[in-house]
């Protein structure tokens, strides 16, 4: 077997299999495959044949990242648990600290819980001395930073107030089963802004649909500059951008360099269950839902940033489970570009590690009425920890406990798994 840049593929999946994350990552595969071979004494071509559910589950317990492939092991005991939480931080994307002018369409994607979605809002202000019209769409969306939906579920055309600054709301009256994502665009309108967060919200990406002259900036030199889908460029999560955007972008939001837009517009849904947008995709629930990445849902544990520290999660059995070995995937915002804490210059030092890595933690186990220590960490800053215990113990319950993070007041946990 054989793996690297000598792979057989075309030359459009060339641009992104040459990368090293890639390549690390098939040569993990193909190093699992080749220790499953020698296990079973088969040849390569039997793993695609009758191993590759076993590969795959090995590569995920491995923290290889198979995009929409959840975590189906049946000897994980946390598959199988109640998982329960000190507190979960709530959908809140409301708070303004600048505005975007909507000199392009904008349309900003967000997660919603399942209920009875009344309507979503966003929050504007004009500096015209006129009534204008802009037209608010809202649509479905089954991939996080695709914006190629082409029947909204619901549309309003907006009139905006001269010298203005209020919530307009979109009747929605749609109900949700299943946890899914929303985006909804705005139609330019010079001289009206659109107000956003300086914090991003997880599970979320804002975009402009740009439709004009695809010129590279000088640093990209003569690298293809592509919209995602339909002439939309997210802008929070963007590879490359045209010239014209990144101006524009570094002139509003105040972007340096590559770095990661920290940034949602603002938004809110109201549900018929709940006066304000407080739900939360963010529920303790996610750390055993399969997928342990932002991918279609934030699939994250976030703990409610208005309580402090320490704050936990518990996993509870009908009955006693042996346990010797506890999994952790904490946030180490992979999902960011190398540079987007800051540049190799004395201006724009590195900074290591991210907030929102969990730093001190321990793990309690409960056997009838009795708690007992079985790990203690300080200084963590990696993203997944394996614990082997000593021993194995007989558990009722499980608990994570987050002492501290590198910066965040809220503790993050992506996946948790127990053997």
């Amino acid at each position: 077997m054989l793996v690297g840049r000598c792979i057989s593929v075309s030359h459009v999946a060339m641009g992104s299999i040459r990368v090293m994350n890639s390549l690390g990552a098939a040569a993990q595969s193909v190093g699992m495959a080749a220790a499953i071979c020698n296990e079973k004494n088969v040849e390569p071509r039997q793993i695609a044949e009758d191993h590759i559910a076993e590969l795959q589950q090995r590569l995920l317990r491995a923290d290889v990242h198979l995009i929409r492939l959840p975590n189906q092991d049946h000897r994980d005991l946390a598959r199988a648990a109640e998982i329960t939480s000190s507190s979960d931080q709530p959908y809140q994307a409301e708070h303004s600290t600048g505005s975007l002018e909507l000199k392009y369409d904008l349309a900003q994607q967000f997660p919603v819980t399942p209920g009875h979605i009344k309507s979503v809002g966003v929050r504007l202000q004009s500096e015209r001395s006129d009534v204008c019209e802009i037209v608010a769409s809202v649509y479905r969306s089954h991939t996080l930073g695709r914006f190629d939906e082409q029947t909204p579920v619901a549309e309003k055309t907006i009139k905006v107030d001269p010298n203005s600054s209020s919530w307009i709301d979109v009747k929605l009256n749609e109900d949700t089963t299943d946890p899914s994502l929303l985006w909804i665009c705005l139609s330019a309108q010079p001289g009206v802004f659109w107000s956003y967060s300086g914090e991003e919200a997880l599970g979320t990406r804002f975009a402009a649909r740009f439709d004009g002259e695809l010129v590279p900036r000088p640093s990209h030199g003569k690298a293809r500059i592509a919209p995602v889908t339909d002439d939309w460029f997210p802008l929070n999560h963007h590879g490359r951008l045209p010239q014209e955007l990144h101006d524009w972008m570094s002139e509003t939001v105040g972007i340096e360099f590559d770095r990661k837009v920290r940034a949602t517009l603002c938004h809110r849904v109201k549900y018929a269950d709940a006066p304000t947008s407080l739900t939360s995709p963010y529920q303790a629930t996610n750390v055993t839902n399969g997928i342990s990445r932002a991918e279609d849902w934030p699939n994250i544990w976030i703990s409610d940033r208005s309580q402090p520290l320490p704050q936990s999660v518990s996993l509870k059995w009908g009955d006693t489970k042996q346990v010797h070995e506890i999994s952790l995937a904490f946030d180490t915002d992979l999902d960011a570009p190398d540079r987007c804490y800051g540049w190799p210059r004395e201006a724009h030092r590195f900074v290591f590690p991210v907030p929102q890595c969990v730093k001190d933690y321990r793990i309690m186990g409960r056997l009838g009425d009795n708690w007992m220590e079985l790990v203690d960490i300080r200084d963590n800053y990696n993203r997944r920890r394996i614990h082997m215990l000593t021993d194995p113990v007989n558990l009722d319950e499980l608990r994570v406990e987050v002492l501290a993070t590198h910066g965040s007041p809220s503790a993050h946990i992506y996946e948790i798994r127990a053997y």
